[in-house]
């Protein structure tokens, strides 16, 4: 019953506070170099899939004027080899078990945390309708990998006088 309460307290009242995503700054309008800035902060989130797996992230940034933001991110992901192969069930099955699909060639499963500050600049302008910028992003940090074993179950047919 406590633990109900204060999920509820947490979840009413503690959650929406810590999901406001951007804040509005005051700037003077007439500083060239806060043209176009409406927020001071910005945050975003990333999924991404690729050949080898897939990876999540989280930014927070920190808008320094219209062509610079500082930010910082948080990323997790897995990675598998490409010689990895999945295999189908097996139907011959003998005993109580059934056998699942597993992937031939695997040794481990990779786990990736990365952290990094970068900067994000802009070189162009967007126009107001249909425009496009271009810029660049710059970030280096920490990466640590973990490995966890694949393990698997492997079931012997001894074939002794015609019977298993």
């Amino acid at each position: 019953m406590r633990i109900s309460v204060i999920f509820y307290f947490l979840s009413v009242f503690l959650l929406p506070w810590l999901a406001g995503a951007q804040v509005s700054t005051k700037t003077n309008l007439a500083d060239d170099r806060f043209k176009g800035i409406i927020y001071r902060k910005e945050t975003a989130f990333d999924l991404r899939l690729h050949n080898n797996g897939w990876t999540a992230a989280v930014n927070f940034g920190e808008i320094r004027t219209y062509y610079r933001t500082n930010y910082y991110q948080l990323e997790f992901g897995t990675m598998h080899s490409p010689r990895e192969q999945k295999q189908s069930k097996n139907l011959n099955v003998i005993g109580n078990e059934l056998p699942r699909e597993f992937k031939l060639g695997k040794q481990n499963s990779l786990f990736m945390l990365r952290a990094g500050k970068g900067i994000k600049r802009y070189i162009s302008e967007k126009a107001r309708r249909k425009g496009v910028s271009i810029g660049y992003n710059i970030e280096m940090g920490p990466s640590l990998a973990i490995l966890k074993p694949y393990y698997l179950t492997f079931v012997e047919h001894v074939v002794v006088d015609d019977e298993f």
